[in-house]
């Protein structure tokens, strides 16, 4: 009975149309305290390793955020377009979905993934977004950034400033959009606690578990997207958030999956030579470790 209620008011979390409130100099590891007043605490059943190769990875429950496991947590690596969470996350407290941005020469010519926006071409921020967390599409990015704060280093900056709020001690950024580059970096541990943040705004939720989708610019243009996370396809237990991937930073992923037990989870592997197989099983590994 207590895992079916707990099953139903995480659902009913998840459809929440409305993103929730927090106050951003407080901890990371706080938020799902003001959600969940009793959260049940995970216990381990039985010892073991689930054996992955990741140079980094972590499980967390998203609900206390109590570590289950990890290898490496804190190490900084390059985070590639991970970073894309928190370049959405800026613009989602401070713009509005229905404004308008006009797209640049610069953002229009970025390298990398991207949609391929023409410079003049104008889109919504809400749809800019789309691009950026579900295609990961670094045209799109760039164009928030310097519509959010006029310039990319003055983006970059609130994005660093961000991240002190949060305490994320081992993090930092220097681009919108995950090139590598000694001051673009994070940690398992950070990027864990950023996920569980940032799963919290209702649109980045709703966002990172589309798989295919198409929008229409204001002159008409049609842009069709589809997600990196191969997961929400494959593996019906995963609900979000984001894939990166470069030539320092190797593959990684950093998910949010509902366990078969019901108690959400975050997963992070960073640099793996199968980033979503060892997401997998990450997942199956704390369902055989833990209860709550």
């Amino acid at each position: 009975m207590l895992t079916s209620l707990l099953s139903l008011y995480f659902s009913a979390f998840l459809a929440s149309a409305q993103p929730l409130k927090i106050e951003t100099n407080r901890s990371p590891a706080a938020p799902y305290k003001e959600v969940l007043s009793a959260d049940p605490m995970p216990v381990k059943k039985i010892d073991g390793n689930p054996g992955i190769a990741a140079s980094s990875a972590l499980i967390m429950d998203l609900n206390t955020g109590i570590i289950l496991w990890e290898k490496d947590m804190n190490t900084r690596r390059p985070i590639a377009s991970i970073t894309k969470i928190m370049t959405a996350l800026v613009v989602l407290e401070e713009n509005s979905l229905n404004d308008i941005v006009k797209i640049s020469q610069t953002a229009s010519g970025i390298e990398g993934s991207r949609i391929w926006l023409a410079a003049g071409e104008k889109v919504s921020v809400r749809d800019l977004l789309y691009a950026t967390l579900i295609h990961s599409a670094n045209d799109a990015a760039f164009a928030l950034a310097e519509y959010n704060a006029g310039s990319i280093k003055g983006f970059v900056d609130k994005m660093n400033t961000k991240a002190q709020q949060l305490e994320l001690e081992n993090t930092h950024f220097s681009n919108p959009v995950g090139f590598d580059g000694p001051e673009n970096y994070s940690t398992a541990q950070d990027i864990a606690k950023l996920g569980r943040y940032a799963y919290r705004n209702s649109f980045l939720r709703h966002a990172t578990a589309i798989s295919k989708m198409e929008f229409t610019s204001v002159r008409g243009t049609v842009f069709k997207l589809e997600n990196t996370n191969v997961l929400l396809e494959k593996d019906t237990r995963f609900r979000g958030l984001k894939t990166g991937h470069t030539t320092d930073a190797g593959y990684s992923f950093v998910g949010v999956a509902e366990a078969k037990n019901t108690h959400p989870v975050v997963t992070m592997v960073f640099n793996s030579p199968n980033r979503f197989q060892e997401s997998i099983d990450l997942l199956n590994w704390v369902e055989e470790h833990y209860q709550w």
